[in-house]
């Protein structure tokens, strides 16, 4: 039985926060989910019990404040659907009933356990497949049965499979649809206004349509032609645009899908950064001092504070190209003017740069353990970051720290990718 583990629950936690990862770490009690994760309760070996067991472990010591009873429900139905389980909540005010009374003390964990027997089946062949994937793929299916709930459908389709695409912090689809230009909200409104999936909403987990469960074959298709093992959130999406079936929606969007493909294709498969645990080497501790206290000195800005930034670099950009324009006739009053529209949109760019170091640090440490030197790692980040703000369009709503993520992961995993070839040309 597949079980989960601290990355899990805080990939879960982003989820239900709506932040990145990075934002995560003063927020999460890792040590707290730790030793729920490994109690007896937890750990046992029948899927309904071990579920009981998360529920009160996450209720008993929320990890994340004010987030309990939502963060334990869903870690609970993500166990079980990677154990290829379903599980009923209808009614809910049956289930809420029975999440506060474990809140407050007034359920025991037998009586949980009693009432989670009845609730939880066996999946279909989905649930096979569903071992296959990876932990942001599943993720992808659960959100994409959300998303069909959200919008009044009774099956999930290949277009709430989108949308669950675009749930995720880290992964290559969420990082290669953001860096279209493409926001969960827009999204989901062209969904409700293009989507055919008609069938009526009913207790329980919802089915997939036949063009669902075709994009699930095409995506494993993807992974095995390339010789990847696991279904990663990059193969859900090249699978939906080989079935077409959210074409339509991504036409809609104005989203180049040659190019979409070809952005999928060339970022590393998700897997890269587990296999690269371990600690720092003197060297390394030496780097993170310094650079920890240099992050610490810059402040954190808000979504606004992103999008007013955002909005005086592209003036500042406007001014430098108006100043360069050859054969231009302007006062020396007008240059004056726009050398200073140009010098507040550098400024600007410094400071965007340097209120999202602390996420591409926490990237770049991710692979410390990949053979690459911590500062090396580092400079790629910062590399992808730059890019990220440079072409950042703060019109379509996006939060940076999620659209600059795809582009740091990119830059740092591309350069392990070279540096490990490098070392075998030598």
């Amino acid at each position: 039985m597949s079980k989960l583990d601290v990355a899990d629950v805080a990939a879960l936690a982003c989820e239900l926060l709506h932040v990145a990862p990075a934002d995560l770490v003063d927020i999460l009690d890792v040590e707290g989910v730790a030793g729920i994760l490994a109690s007896p309760a937890a750990s046992a070996t029948v899927p309904h019990e071990a579920a009981a067991g998360l529920l009160h472990g996450f209720l008993g010591q929320p990890p994340v404040p004010h987030l309990e009873r939502q963060l334990a429900l869903l870690v609970a139905v993500h166990f079980l659907a990677r154990a290829g389980l379903d599980i009923d909540l209808e009614p809910a005010e049956e289930t809420r009933k029975h999440i506060h009374d474990i809140a407050i003390g007034a359920a025991t964990l037998e009586r949980t356990i009693a009432w989670l027997d009845p609730r939880v089946t066996a999946q279909g062949q989905e649930g096979e497949m569903f071992e296959r994937f990876s932990t942001g793929a599943r993720h992808v299916l659960v959100t994409a049965g959300e998303e069909a709930r959200l919008l009044d459908h009774g099956a999930v389709g290949a277009e709430h499979l989108l949308l669950g695409l675009l749930h995720g912090q880290e992964g290559r689809a969420a990082g290669a649809l953001g860096a279209a230009g493409i926001s969960l909200e827009v999204a989901r409104s062209k969904v409700a206004a293009l989507s055919t999936t008609a069938d009526p909403l009913t207790p329980g987990s919802l089915p997939f349509t036949a063009a669902a469960k075709k994009t699930l074959e095409l995506s494993l298709r993807e992974a095995l032609q390339r010789g990847h093992p696991a279904i990663d959130t990059g193969h859900l999406l090249l699978g939906l645009m080989r079935e077409g079936t959210a074409g339509p929606v991504l036409e809609a969007l104005g989203v180049d899908l040659v190019g979409l493909r070809e952005a999928i294709m060339l970022t590393p498969e998700e897997d890269l950064p587990a296999a690269l645990e371990g600690g720092e080497s003197p060297a390394d501790e030496e780097v993170l001092t310094g650079y920890l206290d240099r992050i610490a000195s810059y402040r954190l800005l808000t979504h606004e504070d992103h999008l007013g930034l955002a909005q005086t670099i592209e003036a500042g950009q406007s001014a430098h190209e108006e100043l360069e324009r050859p054969n231009s006739d302007l006062s020396a009053a007008d240059r004056e003017e726009l050398r200073s529209r140009w010098n507040k949109g550098e400024e600007a760019r410094r400071t965007l740069l340097e209120s999202q170091f602390h996420v591409s640090f926490a990237i770049a440490r991710k692979y410390r353990s990949s053979g690459v030197p911590l500062i090396e790692l580092i400079e790629a980040a910062n590399e992808g970051l730059a890019r990220a703000v440079e072409r950042f369009d703060w019109r379509k709503g996006l939060q940076l720290s999620t659209y600059a993520t795809w582009w740091i992961r990119a830059a740092v995993t591309r350069l392990i990718i070279d540096s490990g070839r490098s070392k075998t040309a030598e």
